[in-house]
């Protein structure tokens, strides 16, 4: 699935379930970025991370409503999260 760029409908819905979540812990982009990398060490994660910058330059997007999460994140995003797939209107990936 390609991502969806250009603040569509689905991308701003997604940024505002991750934007709220966090929020709702409390948690900066910066230590949502820290979840995600010690979630990711955890599961002994495939994929290779991209830097702190890179990787708070992406949350922004998400939650900006400027791109959707790729599928290597999606998982990661759920289980730091806690929440479905289908809540950050992600369907069933």
């Amino acid at each position: 699935m390609e991502p969806i760029v250009g603040g569509s409908k689905e991308a701003v819905q997604v940024g505002h379930v991750i934007r709220t979540a966090r929020r709702a812990r409390g948690w900066s982009q910066s230590r949502l970025i820290d979840r995600l990398r010690r979630q990711a060490a955890e599961e002994e994660y495939r994929h290779v991370l991209p830097s702190d910058e890179s990787f708070k330059a992406m949350v922004s997007r998400w939650e900006n409503g400027h791109k959707v999460p790729d599928i290597n994140y999606r998982g990661l995003l759920c289980r730091v999260l806690a929440v479905e797939p289908s809540d950050l209107g992600l369907g069933g990936s």
